[in-house]
């Protein structure tokens, strides 16, 4: 004689079972308050905007590759492609985010071959209360032609 198991009893029980007898549950979770003045996060977009910078720090471990170019007039018509086909200075540029208020960065321009260092700092950051009205960083830079022979000139 074969015991027949029928398959939706064997899992109303399974289910009964655990839930009588819940084994591994854990307490409630702990509880935290909600932190009602946070800064206020991407006042812009992007560390830089329409090439100067902004408030807007990399965020900490990103890297952020930053393509600048300048255009020249759009009155040159379409020989001149609108513009396009003048750009005075073009910058390659990489910043890195060592927390999310302290960033670095190198770059390199066209114009005079310049390699430059920059860093920048968020000072103060606004708030969602209000608490601190404004949001404040400062941005130091310096940079290195490195024509041949360009150093040569000022002596």
């Amino acid at each position: 004689m074969k015991k027949i198991i029928r398959t939706p009893g064997l899992i109303v029980a399974t289910l009964s079972m655990l839930i009588v007898f819940p084994g591994g549950v854990q307490a409630q979770l702990e509880r935290e308050r909600v932190v009602e003045d946070r800064p206020i996060d991407f006042i812009f977009q992007a560390p830089v905007n329409i090439g100067l910078s902004t408030v807007q720090n990399v965020s900490q471990n990103n890297l952020n590759t930053s393509v600048l170019h300048t255009f020249g007039l759009t009155s040159g018509g379409i020989d001149r492609f609108y513009g396009l086909d003048d750009g005075a200075n073009t910058r390659i540029g990489l910043d890195y985010g060592i927390t999310d208020s302290f960033s670095v960065g190198i770059g390199r321009m066209t114009f005079q071959k310049v390699v430059d260092i920059r860093t920048k700092i968020n000072i103060l950051r606004q708030t969602r209360t209000g608490s601190t009205p404004v949001d404040l960083a400062v941005k130091g830079s310096a940079g290195i032609s490195t024509m041949p022979g360009y150093w040569t000139r000022f002596y």
